[in-house]
């Protein structure tokens, strides 16, 4: 099955399960904003012990809009001085969090979400420029020692620069 395939399935899963759900939900109404640090294997050296990390960051902003679903907006940086590249990505992003199902409280402090990407990204090399689609699945863990104020990771498969894999870690505020 096509990795586009795979991704509708899956957007399809989460919104009738989670109009299905009938628990109070922690995530509907609620605004989520990560700051990331973002880490993408380039694939670009010919040598598996020199392949050269692109780094960057990002920014999501996700609204939840049902009671285990949140959709929203993510934007980013990417630069790989070494092959002289810089890449703006912008995406729809959504989480879909899995822990109300096991754990009814309010107050979560653990948070367990898969997450999907849509989007694009501009690649400006020294030589040329290019627009390109992106896409990807994964799963993500958060922590908020303070009741609003946390940490998270997230690791994703797909078609994002030349890799098929990236992470991000970083904050998350949420209200």
């Amino acid at each position: 099955m096509k990795m586009k395939t795979k991704i509708i399935l899956l957007a399809i899963f989460i919104v009738f399960t989670s109009s299905a759900n009938s628990q109070n939900s922690y995530i509907k109404n609620r605004w989520n904003i990560k700051l990331a640090y973002q880490n993408e294997k380039t694939g670009l050296s010919s040598n598996i012990d020199n392949i050269i990390n692109a780094k960057g960051f990002n920014l999501a902003i996700n609204y939840g809009v049902l009671n285990n679903f949140e959709f929203g907006v993510n934007f980013g940086y990417l630069a790989n001085l070494h092959y002289d590249y810089n890449t703006i990505h912008y995406y729809i992003n959504s989480n879909y969090h899995i822990l109300p199902y096991f754990i009814k409280t309010e107050d979560f402090r653990l948070d367990a979400y898969l997450t999907a990407d849509l989007g694009g990204k501009f690649v400006e090399y020294t030589v040329r420029k290019y627009q390109r689609m992106i896409y990807g699945v994964g799963i993500g863990f958060a922590f908020y020692p303070l009741k609003h104020f946390g940490i998270f990771g997230e690791y994703k498969l797909g078609k994002y620069h030349v890799s098929n894999s990236k992470y991000n870690i970083g904050l998350s505020i949420k209200f």
